[in-house]
């Protein structure tokens, strides 16, 4: 009977180490496996990659792009293609690129996930390209901006549209060229007449404006005028000369009155400080005291009870 406990104890022993080498072979296989799938998807995406130049020295560059790719993955292969090559002309068609310079991403493109690069077929092509940029159908560039600024340079208080400009440089757009026209020359009164220029200063820009989409859409909103492929765009803060009436607007005359016998009266130049805040353009000051001819004569012109 003892030997028949045994023989069994043995076997339930036995089944046990069995079935705990299996467990542990188990987990191990389990848990190679894990690491084997944590290692891929680790695995930095073997790609290779094309870049797609547009023959344009100052269209829209793709280099920090390429970088961060070039940080982010195994490049294996880097190539840099001519829009005029027949290679470049065929991956256009394949993958429909619309604007150039742009970049193909092929291999392991199921592992690649970048902004501003669209799936097309088995390849992840770059969209993000902006103005100026080159077409990539006709090879022609386009975003490239021309600025006239139209001025009178007899008034030297006039308000400046210099600034506006360069706004438009820091919002990225590309100006090719840039000059100033007298209002009062042949070339001024073509332009007046043109764009029908009822201010100046005045900035005439290039239609290419339209390829800077949220550039174009301010100008509409300050009511810039399209006109034959130009947007005219006049001063709308004085000083400004009013072509109408041909006279400048906006130069202000004050005359501040104060009482020098009040010690504890505020200073009255504090007014000057409010009217310059307001943006008004003080040309000529003149200040008199409340006791004077001039006071008197004011007071009772403008029936003024309380001074300064």
């Amino acid at each position: 009977m003892k030997s028949k406990i045994i023989v069994g104890a043995i076997i339930v022993l036995l089944i046990i180490a069995v079935v705990n080498a299996y467990l542990i072979f188990s987990s191990s296989s389990n848990l190679n496996k894990r690491v084997a799938e944590l290692k891929e998807l680790n695995r930095p995406a073997q790609i290779q990659v094309v870049k797609i130049d547009g023959d344009c020295a100052d269209c829209f560059k793709v280099d920090t792009i390429l970088q961060k790719i070039r940080e982010n993955f195994n490049v294996t292969q880097e190539t840099s293609l001519s829009l005029s090559s027949e290679e470049s002309k065929a991956l256009v068609e394949k993958y429909n690129v619309q604007k150039l310079p742009s970049v193909i991403i092929t291999g392991e493109t199921n592992k690649t996930q970048i902004q501003d690069f669209e799936l097309k077929d088995d390849a992840l092509v770059f969209t993000g390209t902006q103005a100026p940029y080159t077409d990539a159908r006709s090879g022609i560039s386009y975003g490239f901006v021309t600025v006239t600024n139209l001025v009178d340079s007899s008034c030297l208080e006039c308000t400046s549209l210099t600034g506006f400009t360069e706004g438009l440089k820091n919002a990225g757009v590309f100006i090719k060229s840039e000059k100033i026209v007298n209002y009062n020359t042949p070339e001024g009164r073509d332009l007046i007449k043109k764009f029908e220029v009822k201010h100046v200063p005045a900035l005439i820009i290039s239609q290419e404006i339209n390829y800077y989409p949220e550039v174009q859409q301010q100008l509409v909103a300050v009511q810039a005028k399209e006109k034959d492929g130009f947007y005219a765009l006049h001063a709308t803060l004085p000083p400004y000369r009013n072509l109408t009436s041909d006279k400048i607007v906006g130069l202000i005359e004050a005359i501040m009155i104060k009482d020098d016998s009040c010690q504890e009266c505020y200073d009255v130049k504090v007014n000057k400080q409010i009217l310059q805040r307001f943006g008004m353009y003080i040309k000529t000051e003149k200040t008199y005291d409340v006791s004077s001819k001039e006071g008197k004569e004011l007071i009772a012109k403008y029936n003024i009870t309380k001074v300064p």
